[in-house]
């Protein structure tokens, strides 16, 4: 069984956080989603709409979301150690400077067996949109 990670806060989950993780999931047989808990993401600066709780139950909603877990962790190790994903998927707008956010270097992934996969960004959908158009 070939399982796939990813993780976010998907605050005002949207139509683009929909699209990723359906991309993420046919990558694999399990996807597993680690969510930002309202205190991880508020130490990030991220202005929350949505709690955990709430964020939780409607991505709980996709089919395709085999596994949430609530990320509260400063780096991915944790997770990867833990979980043993095979592919960790992630947004393309994050390029190299993803290494940095997860606290893992390329080398370190490979030498647990994982490969790290960018998706397309969704550039006509973003939380900040939504939330600027809303005020």
């Amino acid at each position: 069984m070939k399982k796939v990670l990813t993780h976010g806060t998907f605050d005002v989950p949207h139509l683009g956080h929909a699209i990723f993780l359906q991309r993420a999931a046919s990558l694999g047989d399990y996807l597993m989603v680690g969510l930002s808990s309202d205190e991880y993401a508020k130490s990030q600066n991220k202005n929350l709409v949505y709690s955990y709780e709430e964020r939780f139950n409607l991505l709980s909603l996709l089919p395709y979301i085999k596994l949430i877990y609530k990320n509260e962790f400063a780096t991915m190790r944790v997770a990867i150690v833990k979980y043993r994903p095979d592919i960790i998927v992630i947004g393309s707008d994050w390029g190299d400077r993803y290494f940095e956010q997860i606290g893992c270097s390329p080398q370190w992934l490979a030498s647990q067996g994982v490969t790290l996969v960018y998706l397309p960004y969704t550039k006509e959908i973003s939380t900040t949109d939504i939330k600027r158009r809303c005020k």
